[in-house]
């Protein structure tokens, strides 16, 4: 969400925009779909070859720590989309 903010509405901070934030389990994911209305991805924009360093550490929580994905589509503003699978509850015997 902060990306949105920082990067989806460039200019003298007066334009007003829209940033919708999802939650939904499908099947064994929880999804987290964050959604502008923005200026949208830059052109060739490739999140594996980004070089930001928010971006690389969230794709290092998400896939590594938390066994998940992350993808970024140009929607005529910018789509995330985040899939981390339910942890199991620890169960103690």
């Amino acid at each position: 969400m902060q990306n949105a903010v920082d990067h989806a509405y460039p200019g003298d901070g007066r334009r007003e925009g829209h940033v919708s934030v999802g939650l939904a389990r499908e099947g064994d994911e929880v999804v987290i779909e964050i959604t502008d209305d923005g200026v949208g991805l830059p052109e060739r924009f490739s999140l594996e070859e980004s070089k930001g360093l928010g971006l690389s550490i969230v794709q290092a929580l998400v896939a590594g720590e938390l066994g998940g994905s992350i993808e970024m589509r140009d929607v005529g503003g910018t789509m995330v989309s985040v899939r981390v699978p339910v942890a199991m509850p620890r169960v103690e015997l």
